[in-house]
């Protein structure tokens, strides 16, 4: 009770709200106010503990919805945040890159969770953000640098975790309805409940794209004189990009359905989520496919292959399409035993489906399917007011089963493997399963008034790799009110997915390597931070060192450990400001380095060295306001190898106008990429067979809330 009159009394100390006569503020925005305040200054991802983000022993930086409701999408906030790019890939998914972690095309090495429960999918980790309705999160922590000490594989260059509201909140209900530009529809609904015993919280999401052309003239001009892949797969010479000439009229149609809900009964919550994604891709090919004239009679005919009709319709119209659906439920249970010690026990069930089918010249179509249970266990001990201890052990299981077809790869095993294989019919991975567990302990000292040390280990067992550790260490000083130096070291792993352990490319003999190993990093980080008046001005500046180990890539059949170890380093400098009670700004610039001393001149491809965002928010007039969200993308660095320039450096601008109609209504317009700007990724750069979606051209959006 204490602690809450405080958190309370401290809130109220540090946000002042103008009240004139005319105004009417009631007991409801006044709470709200202090719920908002509380969420941006508190942080519970990086030790598990509530903490400011000022003294937390880590590189946090936290979102609150008020920072959220000004971006279109999670995806646009994070591509303005520091350290963070945002990559497209297949079917328009994107991929969150921490510090240019060479992810490729997954979110292999970043931790995705929501409402501490880890939703990454474990066989093909194609987590959708956009599943999460972003008026459903409450706050949103991005954690940089090394986090395997206290959630294990994955969270190898951060952290994503998401807090949803729940039936406790001091929002009301709402309902959302958007069209736009590209054919996008989209509505959302938020609703609450809550009585004596128990709340709860439900946020539905329904959004869709038509499939307007996102390609202009000349965008893939940079595919024109690639040899065709399949041939050089086949002669076992090196894999390039297997699109020739120019492609036009891409059309991505794209459906998203979701459900969350949060459900609380005193000391026990429950939050689950359901989600169904679905994109068709098409496009036009300048010329005719010209595998189809290939080096042996069999690939002449592609009749005689049972290749889909669509594929036939108009032989430059290229067709695939992608579905996944992931359903989840977490269970979280904490009971305060003392005044110092408390216990918490969580549990999950994720249960994720993919399927893949590529109609032209990709490499083969599969269906993947996992389930994943996890449970932990947890206990914190303030052993006196100095120090406080955190133990806990978590055990997670995956079942997976993966089935893949293609004529082309049927094809390409006989050439490899000189065994005749049926090319109309499915194989099945064997079905397989994981289990990996973890113990952990973790202990912050206040050395004095002014200085903290945490140290921290995990101890992490794999049932088909070797076990290791991943300890923390970290230094904070207090230098004055509200100004810290952090100076931290840790190592954070990531193993390898069950697909990358059991499934080769290509798909040949659906045999394991026992050989692999978990990708390792050791990283440094030091940062000073510092808020001034009362909160209305942030700065923080970190600078990050960073060795890259036994980091994955695939070899020709099969995936592979790289020799030698990858250089990494940046600057992340960061500032906002309000101004006063109607202007507020921000900006961040970030600048990576890279140096892989396995490749040509040391030069890693795909990579930029520089990006920035600038961003401000202006209340115009009492029911007016205009949200300005800019990113700068420094020149991408080409591999040597590709032969292929270097991709120029873009800026891209976002505009949003907020009209409030009343007390309960507001009409919203989005106009995105406002200079219409193309600015490729690392897919493009990569070998890979399978022309890459291109990015989100020009898109104006029009919005329509109510709460109620």
């Amino acid at each position: 009770m204490y602690y809450k009159k405080f958190a309370i009394s401290l809130a109220l100390a540090s946000f002042t709200i103008p009240i004139h006569s005319e105004d009417f503020m009631d007991f409801q925005s006044l709470l709200s106010g202090i719920s908002t305040n509380l969420n941006s200054n508190s942080t519970t991802g990086a030790t598990k503990r509530l903490e400011s983000p000022l003294s937390a022993p880590s590189i946090v930086k936290v979102y609150t919805q008020k920072d959220i409701e000004k971006f279109d999408t999670v995806y646009d906030l994070l591509k303005t945040a520091p350290g963070v790019h945002v990559e497209n890939g297949y079917f328009g998914r994107q991929y969150i890159n921490i510090r240019g972690v060479l992810n490729g095309i997954y979110n292999l090495k970043i931790l995705f969770l929501v409402n501490g429960i880890k939703v990454n999918d474990p066989v093909g980790p194609h987590f959708n953000l956009d599943t999460i309705p972003k008026e459903s999160i409450k706050r949103l922590e991005l954690i940089r640098g090394a986090g395997s000490v206290l959630y294990g594989s994955s969270a190898y260059s951060g952290v994503i975790s998401i807090e949803t509201f729940d039936g406790k909140g001091y929002d009301k209900n709402s309902a959302n309805f958007t069209l736009g530009s590209a054919g996008v529809f989209g509505a959302n609904a938020n609703y609450f409940e809550k009585n004596d015993s128990n709340q709860h919280f439900f946020s539905f999401r329904v959004f869709g794209e038509d499939g307007t052309d996102r390609a202009k003239p000349g965008d893939y001009r940079y595919h024109s004189s690639v040899p065709n892949g399949y041939r050089n797969l086949l002669l076992r010479q090196p894999l390039y990009r297997s699109f020739p000439g120019d492609a036009s009229d891409f059309r991505m149609d794209y459906d998203n359905h979701s459900i969350l809900g949060v459900s609380e009964f005193k000391d026990l919550k429950f939050s689950y989520g359901t989600s169904k994604v679905k994109r068709n891709l098409s496009y036009n090919e300048a010329v005719n496919v010209p595998f189809w004239g290939g080096i042996t009679p069999i690939f002449q005919n592609p009749n005689g292959l049972s290749v889909p009709a669509s594929f036939n319709e108009d032989q430059r119209r290229i067709r695939s399409h992608n579905n996944q659906e992931q359903d989840w439920i977490g269970m979280e249970y904490k009971k305060q035993i003392s005044d110092k010690t408390s216990f918490r026990l969580s549990g999950k069930y994720v249960h994720s489906i993919e399927e893949v089918r590529e109609y032209d010249l990709n490499l083969f179509n599969l269906d993947s399917e996992s389930k994943a249970v996890e449970f932990e266990i947890q206990a914190s001990h303030q052993v006196n007011d100095r120090w406080n201890l955190i133990f806990g052990y978590n055990r997670e299981e995956v079942d997976f089963v993966q089935k893949t077809f293609s004529p082309f790869v049927n094809i390409a095993s006989q050439v490899f493997t000189g065994i005749a294989i049926p090319s109309n019919e499915f194989f099945n991975v064997t079905p397989g399963s994981l289990t990996m567990d973890g113990i952990y302990l973790q202990s912050i000292y206040q050395i004095s008034d002014k200085i903290s040390f945490l140290a921290a280990n995990r101890l992490n067992n794999h049932e088909l790799l070797s076990s290791g550790f991943a300890p923390k260490y970290a230094l904070t000083f207090e230098l004055n009110k509200d100004e810290f130096f952090k100076v931290i070291w840790g190592k954070a792993f990531r193993y390898p997915s069950p697909f990358e352990l059991f499934v080769n490319l290509p798909t040949v003999a659906f045999r394991g390597n026992p050989n692999l190993q978990e990708e390792k990093v050791t990283s440094w980080e030091y940062n000073w931070v510092k808020s001034f008046d009362n909160g209305k001005k942030n700065a923080s500046v970190t600078y990050y060192d960073m060795e890259l180990k036994d980091l994955l890539t695939t070899a020709t059949t099969n995936y592979v450990n790289v020799a030698g170890i990858v250089k990494a380093k940046g600057w992340e400098l960061e500032w906002d400001q309000k101004i006063n009670d109607k202007l507020g700004w921000y900006t961040n610039l970030t600048f990576m380095d890279y140096v892989d001393p396995t490749a040509p001149n040391g030069i890693v491809g795909g990579q930029i060295k520089f990006k920035g965002a600038f961003g401000f928010d202006y209340k115009w007039k009492e029911n007016l306001s205009l949200y300005s969200n800019s990113q700068w993308l420094g020149e991408r660095t080409e591999s040597p190898a590709s032969g292929l320039p270097n991709q120029p450096e873009v800026l891209v601008h976002d505009l949003g106008v907020v009209y409030k109609h009343g007390e309960s209504h507001r009409i919203r317009m989005d106009v995105l990429n406002i200079l219409d700007e193309d600015y490729r990724t690392l897919n493009y750069s990569v070998n890979m067979p399978k022309m890459m979606t291109p990015p989100r051209g020009r898109r104006v959006q029009l919005s329509y809330q109510i709460q109620f």
